[in-house]
Formats: C-alpha cells, sequence, structure tokens
C-alpha cells in the first residue's frame, strides 16, 4: 500500500471512530477512541497511544506503506 492509500484509510477511520466503537483500518489494524480523548492504534497485537490525529495517522500510514 502506498503513503496516500495509508492516509485515506487513517483520515476514514478517524471521521468515524467513536468511544466504545473501534474501526477497522484493516484486517490487522484496528483504530480506538479512548475515553480521555486519545485514540490508540492496534495494530498485529501492539497498542500505540496518540494524543492527536496527525499522530494517528502518521502511525497508521507507518503500519501499512509498503
Amino acid at each position: 500500500m502506498n503513503t496516500d492509500q495509508a492516509k485515506k484509510l487513517a483520515t476514514s477511520a478517524l471521521a468515524v471512530v467513536t468511544v466504545g466503537e473501534p474501526e477497522t483500518v484493516t484486517d490487522l489494524t484496528v483504530l480506538f477512541k479512548n475515553d480521555d480523548g486519545t485514540w490508540s492504534v492496534c495494530d498485529n497485537g501492539e497498542e500505540v497511544v496518540c494524543d492527536t490525529e496527525a499522530d494517528v495517522i502518521r502511525i497508521i500510514v507507518e503500519n501499512l506503506k509498503d
């Protein structure tokens, strides 16, 4: 997957994710919105907590790009 495709998936997930309703980005990548206003990007059993939407996009792109 190229960077633009990964950014598009990340942005789409951010637009719909809510607390208690995680959003699947790909088969192994899931985005959670946490009660404290942060997000968790979970990929293949690893979790990265992000404070900003820009961080979410960066982590998802790093996980998904070729």
